[in-house]
């Protein structure tokens, strides 16, 4: 899959999938976290739990802007669940001897400020009549851009994933 890259007047820059149109609007309108691995860092020990990685989550949806707060809070909690499974499944792979232990971010990496997500909703991302609401609500682990997973986005950050010993 391709992406289409989205700028807008207010200078914010968005991915989207190619060909991401009314047809796919069930998938513009609700995403549950979903968690990627995207990238990783072999252990520079020769103890394979010593590996580290990086775990997107994103969650998001086109819902009622009164609800913005409460999804971000929601979906946080949400992602960093996923990452999680995610880090293990990881560490795991590496040796089943290691177990992986993730950053528990405070707040989102990324996430459509309150005041804006209507706006957002309405004007960037085009979420569809049919849908819960017209606010884009969105929480992501990485600030990286809204659907993005490329591991090009997330060069120069630190892993949130570390594989230690059971």
């Amino acid at each position: 899959m391709w992406f289409a890259v989205l700028v807008s007047l207010s200078g914010w820059i968005l991915c989207a999938p190619h060909g991401f149109a009314t047809e796919d609007v069930d998938l513009l309108c609700e995403q549950s976290a979903q968690a990627h691995l995207v990238g990783k860092t072999p252990s520079p020990t020769n103890d394979p739990c010593d590996a580290t990685a990086k775990i997107q989550a994103i969650a998001y949806e086109c819902g009622d802007p009164s609800d913005t707060y409460t999804f971000t809070e929601h979906a946080l909690e949400t992602d960093i669940e996923k990452a999680q499974v995610q880090c293990d499944r990881f560490c795991r792979d590496q040796s089943k001897k290691c177990v992986g232990s993730l950053d528990k971010p405070f707040h989102c990496g990324l996430s459509t400020p309150t005041n804006r997500a209507l706006s957002v909703g309405k004007h960037l991302i085009g979420c569809p009549k049919h849908c819960k609401g017209q606010a884009f609500n969105y929480c992501s682990l990485y600030h990286g851009n809204f659907f993005g997973t490329d591991p090009s986005l997330f060069k120069g950050m630190k892993p949130n994933c570390h594989c230690r010993h059971k």
